[in-house]
């Protein structure tokens, strides 16, 4: 079994230490009655080689499990380990059911639907929390993710929102980035234009402007380098993957227009 280690060290800035100050509230926030992907987490914590009674953070998404876990001088380590290392997780439909609205699963792919020429819907999934914390204990809640992309010119409008299964009150923060990207065939893209992102839970849908399309051909719009924060307990940790791509479309500058060709997806 293959472990993929990464210092993060800007995320270590950004990480509230395992052993921060106590929740002021007296009741306990809700969390899920079990981890989702308890038996993946296990797993990252053996391929890394620590011993699982240490308390970490964890983040759970369709291709990745990453740990940020504190050692005994408070030092804080942060390792990923890709799904393809890990044991497979049951399909969701084997999977009883949650009551929240917002649940989610992490064995399903992020999904990106073609809905018309004009418009993608594309939604996935995170699973975080923590394990053995000395003040939070463990516990772990889910994030959905939804985005919606409108092709146009000479921008692109993206709608994003992000549900949390328990804290539907604006305690659940995602920042990250959306960047145009043009396509070059087999080469590598060209960034275009990016923005940075700023979501929250039990807040409706945001729209954010990508621009600058001049050029006929393919293109794409990415989301990546993005964080989520739990304020209920104190929690922040960077989600190192998946980076997510909308299906490319096809821009004409001579007619001012993007657009998914017959409602497909466009060539490189």
């Amino acid at each position: 079994m293959t472990a993929v280690a990464t210092a993060l060290l800007t995320s270590v800035a950004l990480l509230i230490p395992l052993s921060a100050a106590a929740i002021e509230t007296e009741d306990t926030p809700a969390a899920l009655p079990n981890n989702p992907c308890d038996v993946q987490v296990e797993a990252a914590l053996e391929a890394v080689d620590i011993t699982p009674d240490t308390a970490y953070n964890f983040v759970c998404t369709p291709t990745e499990v990453s740990l940020a876990v504190q050692d005994g001088s408070g030092e804080i380590g942060n390792f990923s380990v890709p799904a393809e290392d890990l044991p497979a997780l049951p399909p969701s439909s084997l999977i009883e059911p949650f009551a929240a609205g917002d649940m989610c699963y992490i064995q399903d792919p992020v999904t990106r639907t073609i809905v018309s020429e004009l418009q993608v819907d594309i939604d996935f999934c995170i699973i975080y929390g923590q394990n053995n914390h000395p003040t939070n204990g463990s516990w772990a809640r889910s994030a959905k993710v939804d985005w919606r992309i409108y092709p146009g010119w000479p921008s692109e409008q993206n709608v994003l929102r992000i549900g949390s299964s328990f804290a539907d009150t604006g305690d659940v923060w995602m920042f990250g980035t959306l960047t145009l990207q043009k396509q070059n065939g087999a080469l590598w893209p060209i960034d275009i234009s990016a923005t940075t992102l700023d979501l929250r839970s039990g807040y409706p849908s945001i729209a954010f402007y990508l621009g600058n399309i001049t050029e006929y051909g393919s293109h794409a719009v990415r989301l990546d380098d993005f964080e989520i924060t739990d304020f209920d307990y104190q929690f922040s940790a960077q989600v190192s993957n998946p980076t997510v791509y909308t299906p490319r479309f096809h821009c004409e500058p001579e007619n001012e227009r993007c657009y998914y060709p017959n409602g497909e997806e466009a060539g490189l």
